[in-house]
């Protein structure tokens, strides 16, 4: 069951993390990355309840799978936030969707057991397969989650799509031997550059 729950949010139906991740591993089309955050979940649940929470969770996961294509996979990454794999789509209708999805999420409304209604609204970062600078779906979810903070520290309610520019992000440590090898940004030359650490130098650093 644990195994099960681990592949399967019990809360909404939808694949999780684990899942997600075993399906990027082998996903072979050329795909776009939606990450999307309900906004200010945190007081949704501490003003009304987790159960409240629960059912609003539900059904926004419902919306977002009703209103998405069949060959699409969506799952619930994790607390309020989901992820969905858009394959096939060119980055312009890809931004259309997701705009569709947050108009969507903004219409929903949801009814207190004191006939309180509440309203939801969501932020989303984009990325394309294009714009990643690696294959390595750890480092396409981190890009994807760059541009949903950038949505989140310039108001929420709206989309953003990953712009290396302006979205940050260091790509993995590999060992290499005996060897750690890691690429950091240069913002003044735009680029990623590649350096190498003896293991154990690096482990004593990181202690």
């Amino acid at each position: 069951a644990s195994f099960l729950m681990a592949y399967i949010d019990e809360i909404t139906g939808l694949p999780g993390r684990r899942k997600l991740n075993d399906v990027l591993e082998t996903f072979r089309k050329k795909y776009t990355i939606a990450m999307i955050d309900i906004d200010y979940f945190k007081k949704v649940n501490d003003t009304y309840g987790h159960e409240f929470g629960n059912v609003a969770l539900k059904a926004i996961a419902k919306s977002l799978k009703d209103h998405s294509r069949k060959n699409n996979i969506i799952a619930r990454y994790g607390g309020e936030e989901f992820c969905i794999v858009i394959s096939g789509m060119k980055k312009d209708h890809a931004v259309k969707y997701a705009e569709r999805l947050r108009n969507m999420v903004g219409a929903l409304e949801f009814k207190t057991d004191k006939g309180e209604r509440v309203k939801v609204t969501m932020s989303a970062g984009i990325i394309t397969i294009e714009d990643a600078h690696s294959g390595d779906p750890t480092d396409f979810i981190k890009a994807a989650d760059c541009a949903l903070y950038r949505s989140k520290n310039t108001g929420r309610d709206k989309i953003s799509v990953f712009d290396k520019s302006l979205d940050k992000i260091n790509p993995p440590s590999l060992y290499q031997g005996n060897f750690l090898v890691n690429w950091q940004y240069d913002p003044e030359k735009n680029v990623y550059r590649r350096w190498r650490a003896n293991k154990a130098e690096a482990d004593r650093n990181n202690s």
